[in-house]
This record gives C-alpha cells, sequence and structure tokens, in this order.
C-alpha cells in the first residue's frame, strides 16, 4: 500500500484495518516513493509492518512478494513477521 493515496490518506487506512477486529491480523506492506522517514516511521508505529522504497526492478518486487508470502502464509494460516526480511 501507498501512503500517499489520492482519495483516502494511508495512515488512516492503517489505523482503520487495525481497528477492525476481522481485518486487524493482515499485514500491511507499505510501497512508498517517499523519502521522508518521519512518514514511514509512522506507518509502522501505526501498524504496518514493513515498507519498500519505489522504484523497484521486476526482480526485487519478485523477491519482496516471495519473502512476505515466505514469512506469512504457512498452512494456509497468516503468520505475521517479527523481522524486516530486506
Amino acid at each position: 500500500m501507498d501512503i500517499h493515496l489520492r482519495l483516502l490518506d494511508g495512515f488512516e487506512v492503517i489505523k482503520q484495518i487495525k481497528a477492525n477486529e476481522k481485518l486487524k491480523n493482515i499485514p500491511i506492506y507499505i510501497l512508498t516513493k517517499d523519502r521522508h522517514d518521519i512518514d514511514v516511521k509512522r506507518a509502522l508505529e501505526l501498524g504496518a509492518n514493513d515498507f519498500f522504497k519505489k522504484p523497484l526492478t521486476y526482480d526485487e518486487l519478485f523477491k519482496i512478494v516471495r519473502g512476505i508470502c515466505e514469512l506469512n502464509f504457512k498452512d494456509g494460516k497468516v503468520i505475521l513477521p517479527k523481522k524486516r526480511i530486506n
């Protein structure tokens, strides 16, 4: 998810997901071109699991997605990561 969305603030989206009992365990990964560490820090404090800076090559994106899948899904269950994957 990008922090800076056109129609809705990405920080608010994180808050809403984490406040919803049915959605709160869904891992949230930020993909952003934002170079402001304060925005990334805020997203992580609100409950995002990790962040990645754009632009990414296809190979970088593939590696990230594969890592997210390996960390977050096992036997059909969501497992929240305890550390960064990159």
